[in-house]
């Protein structure tokens, strides 16, 4: 009995399977979109567990961040959270305090608000309503502080913090003359100095200078300690950089004077030295010692303080300076570290330049030393940062140097590829000026009338003075006419391109002219220095006007007389036209002169000769 209840199991447990694998299958079949919405949900789902990860990354950090005191590092961490994450009170109380320790007690209230709501009775909703009347404080709303306050005092919260208080109340001249003989000196001074500090930071952020300066010296002079002083004066200096910068000046240097060895006495020297850079008009002026240490002291801080927002900016000057300073490797080194670790920086659009500027600096110097090998290492190298930096224009250095060396399908590649990556106007019209180039050198003559005829009708047309543009115009005007094409012919046999272009195009034009039977155009085509004319040349121009243009072959054999006196193709064509003229006995003299030797021509001469006495001697017994 036991053993068939065991069976029957089994077998409902098959069943049940079996029916649910039907079911499914014929869903799937009948309802092809309800799979697709599974599929939709599975990858949303993926998504959102993706986006719940780097947000639990991002808190670890802006705990991380508030443990190191790095208050504006956790609210500019913040940003990075998705807008409906949900943070927990202790997180929310971490970014209430940081922001009040930034200089935005708006933004602590905000946060201090949510601690609250949800922590009534707790010692979280204690520290988050101190931090809220302290923000009050800091704004200067002294009467909603002052009904906190008291609040606070007739509150759960432990004798401690209503000590805290308590002073708060002293600061805002609110407290009973006899409870203030009670209050613990040391606690006013600590709180008191709080206050001036952390108003003084927020001064700052509005731009109150003279407030913020005033609260930090009283601060310095009556609440701080010695050590406590290079951190306000620093961050007054910072604000004052971008108002008034020779006082910031004299605050960097009071910093380095009396807090020589801290953290803020290095950011100062690298400030000084920043502003001497920058003011510098002709920076190959500067001594050399001035560049070095300027950097020196970036890398110093890059280093040690990675953490500090100066770090950022240092990191930018190194590679500033190096790309200034010509020193294209060390600039492209420090771009790609810039590039990769401060992914967010204003500042990361001017470093992509740079280090596309140099990188195609590189690929340039190395192409001149002929170190090919060097050039396409750091294009594999650099090939994925290229596509990050939508960096265009090393791919059309590198497609000029291809093309350069007669690598005509890699040039090819790398013009394509600028032309899609490319973020500079400027560039468009130099890229398709290289691609109709070499769609002419590939003889693909449709292909490079439909880009030059795009390229000649679009609004760069105007503004092209490069020599390659009346190269390709003059081919495409010379398809059409000469004479029109010969404007451009001039400007190319007039403009710095390499005498290798110039020949090929007259060349072009000489064989146009050939095939219009314009004899004239030819001849003077092929009279140009920057022809190259061989004997040869001249002997297809003789032979293409032999019956046809006696003027121009004449024209033709004295110039190629000149150039190639002893050519024998020449002197054979001569004494054929010679004797065709009716000139037999200098023709005969030359026929006798070219049977000497054993050249085809000589071995022709010869053949013709007797073919000639043959005649002579058949006419003579004829008559």
């Amino acid at each position: 009995m036991k053993k068939l209840k065991s069976s029957f199991m089994a077998f409902l447990i098959l069943l049940s399977f079996l029916s649910i694998f039907i079911f499914f299958s014929i869903s799937i079949s009948e309802s092809p979109k309800d799979l697709g919405i599974i599929l939709f949900s599975y990858n949303k789902t993926e998504e959102k567990e993706a986006q719940l990860k780097k947000a639990e990354e991002t808190i670890q950090k802006i705990k991380t961040a508030f443990n190191q005191k790095l208050y504006e590092k956790v609210t500019d961490l913040l940003k990075e959270l998705p807008p409906d994450f949900s943070l927990t009170p202790e997180e929310n109380l971490i970014i209430s305090e940081s922001f009040l320790r930034s200089g935005f007690p708006e933004r602590a209230s905000e946060f201090s608000e949510k601690v609250i709501s949800v922590k009534t009775g707790t010692h979280e909703a204690c520290l988050a309503n101190l931090i809220n009347i302290k923000a009050y404080i800091i704004r200067g709303e002294y009467k909603t502080a002052k009904k906190n306050l008291e609040d606070f005092l007739n509150s759960y919260c432990d004798e401690g913090l209503k000590k805290e208080a308590k002073v708060l109340l002293y600061f805002i001249k609110e407290l009973p003359a006899e409870e203030i003989k009670k209050l613990d000196k040391n606690l006013i001074i600590k709180n008191f100095g709080e206050i001036y500090k952390l108003r003084g930071i927020y001064f700052i952020k509005k731009g109150e200078l003279k407030k913020a300066e005033d609260d930090f010296f009283t601060f310095i002079n009556v609440y701080g300690t010695y050590k406590e002083a290079p951190e306000v004066i620093y961050q007054l200096a910072e604000a004052y950089l971008k108002k008034d910068e020779e006082k910031a000046k004299i605050f960097y240097e009071l910093i380095i004077t009396n807090w020589d060895g801290t953290k803020e006495a290095l950011f100062s020297k690298f400030r000084l030295y920043q502003i001497a850079y920058e003011k510098s008009l002709i920076k190959e002026l500067l001594p050399e010692k001035t560049k070095e240490d300027l950097i020196s002291f970036a890398t110093l801080i890059k280093s040690k303080y990675p953490e500090e927002k100066i770090a950022e900016e240092a990191s930018f000057m190194i590679v500033k300076v190096s790309f200034e300073d010509k020193n294209y490797f060390s600039a492209r080194k420090g771009a790609i570290e810039f590039l990769k670790t401060y992914e967010r920086s204003p500042l990361i659009d001017v470093v992509k330049t740079y280090y596309c500027k140099s990188v195609s600096s590189l690929f340039e110097e190395n192409y001149e030393k002929k170190n090919l090998s060097l050039v396409t290492k750091l294009e594999v190298e650099d090939k994925d940062l290229f596509e990050k930096t939508k960096c265009g224009e090393a791919y059309y250095t590198l497609g000029d140097i291809y093309f350069n060396y007669n690598l005509y399908t890699k040039a090819s590649y790398c013009f394509i590829r600028a032309y899609e990556l490319n973020n500079k106007e400027e560039l468009i019209p130099k890229i398709l000026l290289k691609l109709g180039l070499l769609a002419l050198e590939d003889k693909n003559l449709d292909l490079f009338n439909d880009i030059f005829n795009f390229l000649d009708k679009s609004k760069y047309k105007d503004s092209i003075k490069d020599p390659y543009y009346f190269y390709l115009k003059a081919f495409y005007e010379g398809q059409k006419n000469l004479s029109s094409g010969e404007y451009y012919l001039n400007l190319v046999l007039n403009s710095t391109l390499s005498e290798k272009f110039k020949e090929k195009l007259l060349k072009y034009f000489r064989d146009r002219a050939l095939y219009l039977k314009q004899y004239g155009k030819a001849l003077a085509y092929t009279n140009n220095p920057f022809f190259k004319a061989k004997a040869d040349d001249y002997v297809l121009l003789l032979l293409e006007t032999f019956n046809t243009d006696k003027v121009v072959f004449e024209n033709t054999l004295k110039y190629a007389k000149e150039k190639f006196p002893d050519n024998l193709k020449i002197k054979w064509l001569e004494a054929y036209y010679l004797e065709k003229k009716g000139n037999i006995k200098i023709s005969t003299e030359m026929w006798k002169e070219l049977t000497k030797g054993n050249s085809l021509e000589s071995e022709l001469a010869k053949s013709y000769e007797k073919m000639r006495n043959f005649v002579e001697r058949t006419h003579q017994t004829v008559f």
